[in-house]
């Protein structure tokens, strides 16, 4: 008796791995999708809402007027752009294929071009930072390897200290953060700051400077600068320094088929 019930538990224990491995994950995960404007284009999906850990699922739009409202890309929780469009003359690229998963969940949008001024997604197409000893009237800006920063931005309708890390991934996996103004009857305003850091000695040295301190400096729809250039000032041991930081800031449009896919294509 005793030698059967050993076998018999050798056998269920041996089992498990076995059981486990087929029945895979049961976790579900929600993928949702939107258009942009449903008057230029509409969207649909092959899955339900919720999915299988590791199932495929594609989001398609269809673009109502492809030559005046063509799909521009796809952004995810109206934070970061997830793929632009890379249509061709023979073939319309208007889908997008995501596999379920932790990473994957959450709520995406086709983004349809449309008049610069309704607009409600920008990037950040390029930032620069330089450094002078003198007043920036100056033209002869200092060597900057020794520093590096880090940009954050904030939405003011989520609190005016409520700070996202800036990241800036253009590559075979996109993931860029956005700016959202907000839809019909909406507009977000958004603030930037740096952290600068640099060493004084061996000692890290980090300061902090907000770069849109006034009202006049927030972004928004309305009021939207493709440039902007912040001046401050920073001591860098017992030297004040003059720093500049430039921001170029895009709506989305059709020149980000030519602005960022080419950086895509050189990073794969």
């Amino acid at each position: 008796m005793k030698k059967a019930l050993k076998s018999l538990l050798i056998i269920i224990f041996g089992l498990c791995p076995i059981l486990l491995a087929a029945c895979g994950s049961t976790n579900y995960y929600t993928i949702t999708v939107n258009s942009s404007d449903t008057a230029l284009g509409s969207v649909s999906k092959d899955k339900a809402d919720s999915s299988l850990e590791d199932t495929k699922v594609t989001l398609f739009a269809r673009e109502n007027n492809p030559e005046t409202n063509p799909l521009l890309g796809w952004v995810k929780d109206n934070e970061y752009l997830v793929k632009i469009a890379n249509h061709t003359t023979e073939a319309r690229d208007n889908k997008l294929e995501l596999t379920s998963s932790a990473a994957a969940e959450g709520h995406y949008t086709a983004v349809f071009k449309e008049d610069l001024d309704s607009m409600m997604y920008a990037y950040i197409s390029q930032t620069h930072f330089d450094i002078f000893d003198t007043p920036t009237s100056d033209p002869q800006a200092q060597d900057t390897e020794s520093f590096s920063y880090k940009l954050s931005y904030a939405i003011l309708s989520s609190g005016s200290n409520n700070y996202i890390p800036f990241e800036d991934k253009i590559g075979q996996d996109i993931n860029t953060n956005i700016l959202y103004f907000g839809g019909p009857g909406q507009n977000f305003y958004f603030k930037f700051k740096i952290e600068l850091s640099f060493n004084i000695g061996e000692e890290e040295n980090i300061q902090t400077f907000v770069l849109t301190e006034t009202a006049q400096d927030w972004i928004s729809k309305e009021v939207f600068p493709p440039k902007l250039n912040f001046e401050f000032k920073f001591e860098d041991g017992e030297t004040e320094k003059n720093g500049v930081f430039t921001i170029i800031l895009s709506k989305f449009s059709e020149e980000m088929f030519e602005i960022v896919t080419p950086k895509q294509e050189e990073n794969k």
